[in-house]
C-alpha cells in the first residue's frame, strides 16, 4: 500500500469515528393502509413496523448517489422529506416493485421523525419503492396515511418571497399588453406548467407551486380566461 493510499485509509477511519456533523437523522417506520402494496389487517395499520431506528441514505430515483459521502445523503434525504421536527411523521409514495412489492402498484409508506443521534453507526437503509413522491410532513400516523398533511396547499409563510412574487408576476407587460389573447395565454400556460411541476417536487418547491397555482387561478379568473 503506497503513500496516498494509506492516507485515504486514514482520512476514512478518522471520518467514520467523527461522524456526521450535527448528527445522523433517525426515523421509525409504520404500518400503512398500502403499506409496501401489502393487504394488511386494518387493526395493524398506524402500528409501529420494528423498534429500530432507520437512518436513511437517500431516496432511490430521487436523490443523487452519494456512495463516498454518507452523511450528506443522510442530510439530503432528511431535507428531500420535508425537515420534520422530531414527533412529526413523514410519508412517501411510490410504485411497488421492489421486495415483496408488486410491480407498479401505488404504495405508501409512513416513518416518525425520531431526530438525531451522535452514531457513527449509518444504516445503508431505503425505502423499497421506486419513483417515490415526498408526501410532506404530518402532524400523526393517521394523517400520513389518510394524506392530509399539515402544511397541504399554499402556505405564505413558508414561502418568504411569497408577496414579491405576486407583485413582480403581475407586474408583467403581459397583463397590460394589447394583444386580445394575453394575459389569458400566459396564465394557462404558467398554470399547465406548475401543475404539471408538481409531480415531482419536494415539499418547499411544491409549497411555492401551490401558491403561484393559487394567484395564478385568481388572476384567470379575474381576466375571464377559460384555463
Amino acid at each position: 500500500m503506497n503513500l496516498r493510499e494509506n492516507i485515504k485509509k486514514e482520512l476514512r477511519l478518522l471520518n467514520e469515528q467523527s461522524g456526521c456533523p450535527g448528527g445522523i437523522h433517525n426515523y421509525r417506520g409504520y404500518i400503512s393502509s398500502t403499506f409496501h402494496n401489502v393487504i394488511v389487517n386494518p387493526s395493524a395499520i398506524c402500528t409501529a413496523s420494528g423498534t429500530g431506528a432507520l437512518s436513511f441514505e437517500g431516496i432511490p430515483g430521487s436523490l443523487p448517489p452519494f456512495a463516498s459521502n454518507h452523511c450528506a445523503n443522510n442530510q439530503n434525504a432528511y431535507q428531500w422529506l420535508g425537515s420534520p421536527n422530531p414527533g412529526d411523521f413523514v410519508g412517501i409514495e411510490g410504485l411497488g416493485g421492489q421486495g415483496n412489492s408488486p410491480a407498479n402498484q401505488p404504495a405508501r409508506l409512513c416513518w416518525e421523525y425520531l431526530g438525531t443521534t451522535s452514531s457513527t453507526n449509518l444504516h445503508q437503509t431505503n425505502p423499497i419503492l421506486t419513483n417515490p413522491l415526498s408526501l410532506g410532513t404530518f402532524n400523526d400516523c393517521e394523517a400520513c396515511d389518510g394524506g392530509t398533511s399539515s402544511s397541504s396547499g399554499c402556505d405564505p409563510s413558508a414561502w418568504s418571497n411569497h408577496s414579491n412574487w405576486i407583485t413582480t408576476w403581475t407586474s408583467l407587460p403581459n397583463f397590460t399588453s394589447s394583444n386580445p389573447n394575453q394575459p389569458c395565454n400566459m396564465i394557462c400556460n404558467k398554470l399547465q406548467i406548475w401543475n404539471n411541476n408538481l409531480t415531482n417536487a419536494g415539499p418547499v418547491q411544491a409549497n411555492q407551486l401551490e401558491c403561484k397555482i393559487e394567484e395564478g387561478e385568481n388572476q384567470s379568473q379575474i381576466h375571464g380566461c377559460n384555463c
